[in-house]
């Protein structure tokens, strides 16, 4: 909720629903019992929905991925995003705007990461 709040979203966001799972038990759960999880999520997400959904968005990335492998692309006609294709579709963005001449964001909410907080990044994903 802290970066709803950081970004003045309040008003177009709901409380979240959670299904009860730390995140490494969800990752077992997941490869164990996908059935048992898509369920859970299912239901989770027809709760949002009756609270006025528009658009459902996981809290942890490795379930948008979870769910995009399963094939749940919407519950109940509603969306669930896939962020990391979300993701991958933003930074392509990203790289056709430079291209068009767009300079490189520097400031705003999503632009303030620290040189230390990137270099922490390449270290653990082996891009240094």
């Amino acid at each position: 909720m802290a970066l709803i709040k950081k970004y003045g979203l309040e008003d177009r966001s709901l409380p979240g629903v959670h299904i009860g799972y730390s995140h490494t038990d969800l990752i077992a759960a997941c490869e164990s019992e996908p059935e048992r999880i898509v369920k859970e999520v299912k239901a989770a997400g027809r709760t949002a929905i009756k609270q006025g959904c528009g658009i459902l968005v996981t809290g942890f990335a490795a379930l948008s991925v979870f769910l995009a492998e399963q094939g749940i692309r919407q519950i109940d006609g509603v969306p669930v995003l896939d962020s990391q294709a979300a993701l991958i579709k933003a930074a392509e963005m990203m790289v056709d705007l430079r291209r068009l001449g767009m300079p490189k964001p520097r400031k705003g909410p999503l632009f303030d990461v620290s040189g230390e907080d990137i270099q922490t990044a390449r270290r653990r994903y082996g891009l240094q």
